[in-house]
């Protein structure tokens, strides 16, 4: 079999398709690249036996149909430092082993005809959605930043992404310290309501593939009982769903403020970043206090090294003076998620959450955790 291709968009085709390759370390398959070709047609897949990828191309050429396995990082890293226009890749799958060469030179490396690849699921009994990309990758980004990355909750170390048949679309990331949620109404009704938990393990790699798909304008989402689907132009990723049922997040967040605070986010990251100089190694702790007179405060103590810091800045405040423990560093996390130039922060008390509410984001709630 020889294949002829555009060395750049055969990259990109590896970048894709080979986005789950060498993510698992248990079975060695799982470092190659399945390559498919039909015609001029190529379909480059990759699995970690529970998420998987496949990026259909086109090629300049193929002179037969066929299919062969191949290392992802052998292949990738010498095809990325290709500085000519075209390759061509000469397989022979009865001797296992593929010459890939350009003008300047060529590599020799192995491949198989074989093995125990993970079969891409079908979508049958799929319940579906489709959301505009940029939003959706924005979503999968902050779950990222906020969830808890930890297997030992998986259900909140995935990204909770709920349908409503009336067209609202939302989703939700949180590690129990931090929550993040937003939603949006979609403009089109659903059969029946729905909901899912994709897992941790994916999120990095859909990011990528959604940043990689910047043409695409919308992004079809179907879940079944166990997988979802995610499709972005010539892409498809099946990803395997947590199980568990996500916490009612929603009754977390409280109803009422008595304090009502709106600051610039810049002043304020601004003097988190002076008063972490004092910070305390062990605890990140800080005090958080405001004043009915107008200005915000953020103090941080090491008392194993005698350092302490106060910083001030002006506010718009609504309420009596308030003081709350809080993560400074995770604070910092909140408010650079937020768009707008003002942040509004609500409070209930000392020892309840901070909700932050962005502008640009009407929908979007996001709730910081005292340090009791």
């Amino acid at each position: 079999m020889i294949i002829t291709s555009s060395t750049k968009e055969f990259c990109k085709l590896l970048q894709v398709g080979g986005a789950f390759a060498g993510k698992n370390k248990v079975y060695p398959l799982s470092a190659y690249v399945k390559v498919t070709t039909k015609g001029n047609r190529v379909k480059v897949e990759s699995t970690d036996y529970q998420n998987s990828i496949k990026e259909f191309g086109v090629l300049e050429s193929c002179d037969a149909d066929g299919l062969f396995f191949v290392n992802y990082a052998d292949l990738y890293n010498y095809i990325s430092a290709i500085s000519g226009e075209t390759i061509k890749l000469n397989v022979d799958t009865e001797k296992k082993f593929i010459v890939i060469s350009h003008s300047e030179g060529e590599i020799s490396l192995p491949v198989e005809t074989d093995g125990a690849f993970v079969d891409f699921p079908t979508e049958d009994k799929a319940k579906s959605f489709e959301i505009d990309r940029e939003v959706f990758e924005e979503w999968v980004g902050l779950v990222t930043t906020f969830c808890a990355h930890d297997i030992m909750r998986p259900t909140i170390s995935g990204m909770y992404v709920y349908a409503q048949k009336n067209g609202k679309i939302g989703y939700c990331g949180t590690d129990a310290a931090v929550l993040i949620a937003n939603s949006i109404d979609n403009g089109q009704e659903i059969e029946e309501d729905f909901n899912f938990i994709i897992n941790d393990a994916s999120l990095g790699v859909i990011s990528k593939m959604l940043k990689l798909k910047s043409k695409a304008e919308r992004v079809r989402v179907s879940a079944t009982a166990t997988q979802v689907f995610i499709k972005a132009d010539t892409t498809t990723m099946c990803c395997r769903l947590s199980e568990g049922n996500y916490p009612p997040f929603e009754k977390i967040i409280p109803n009422d403020y008595p304090y009502q605070i709106s600051v610039s986010r810049d002043a304020l990251m601004s003097a988190i970043r002076r008063a972490a100089n004092a910070k305390d190694q062990k605890s990140n702790k800080s005090i958080l206090s405001v004043s009915q007179n107008g200005y915000v405060s953020i103090a941080l103590e090491d008392v194993a090294t005698a350092k302490a810091s106060n910083e001030r800045i002006t506010a718009q405040v609504t309420g009596e003076d308030v003081s709350i423990s809080v993560n400074y560093a995770l604070l910092a996390n909140c408010l650079s998620a937020i768009k707008s130039d003002t942040v509004k922060c609500l409070m209930k008390g000392s020892t309840f959450s901070i909700v932050f509410k962005d502008e640009a984001e009407p929908n979007q709630t996001i709730l910081l955790m005292p340090m009791l």
